[in-house]
């Protein structure tokens, strides 16, 4: 009964927060995007093309947004925004982009904070909660060095622990989490002469 404890405990505090909310905000000549999680996680991100994409994997948290897909973000230089349980404890944000992107991603008090260059100037906050959500979000840090970042070529990481959400989940503060389909085409095999 120990061990079964000690293992229960174990799989708590390793898991992270859900991820809550996606926020776009202006910031003059950036676009801020604030990847809203509940408790500290790991990220890693990296830019694709074809088209342009900031994809950013967060460890271990769980999917807690409203919606899967926001086709008609166009502002910022970000076109929609993806979001999925890619993995048990890894929620994938892909913001599909204008261009190739100019970025840089950090820790934030409220999650992770991503950076983009932004030559459409000032633009309407928007948030997968709703704008009224994104207008109470402060932009986050902008300047000239976070313009002149250069593109990411590798993943980067970011540690931290869970506790928060062990604490919860100990306590009983449970969130449910939608049934994620496959995107993949189902196989059937069929034997004959078996």
């Amino acid at each position: 009964m120990t061990s079964m404890l000690a293992l229960w405990t174990g799989a708590i505090l390793t898991l992270g927060g859900p991820v809550t909310e996606v926020a776009i905000t202006s910031g003059g000549q950036q676009t801020s995007v604030l990847i809203a999680v509940d408790g500290e996680v790991q990220y890693r991100d990296f830019s694709m093309e074809g088209p342009h994409r900031l994809v950013v994997d967060i460890m271990g948290s769980v999917h807690a947004l409203p919606l899967d897909e926001f086709t008609d973000v166009n502002r910022g230089g970000i076109r929609s925004v993806r979001t999925s349980q890619y993995a048990p404890d890894v929620v994938r944000v892909v913001l599909v982009l204008n261009a190739t992107p100019s970025y840089t991603v950090m820790p934030d008090a409220r999650g992770i904070r991503i950076s983009l260059a932004n030559g459409e100037g000032e633009f309407a906050p928007w948030s997968s909660g709703g704008a009224s959500a994104a207008s109470r979000l402060p932009a986050g840090p902008t300047g000239p060095a976070l313009a002149a970042a250069p593109p990411a070529s590798s993943p980067r990481f970011a540690t931290g622990s869970a506790a928060e959400s062990a604490q919860r989940l100990a306590a009983g503060v449970t969130q449910s989490m939608p049934q994620q389909r496959s995107q993949m085409p189902r196989v059937t095999i069929t034997f004959t002469n078996a």
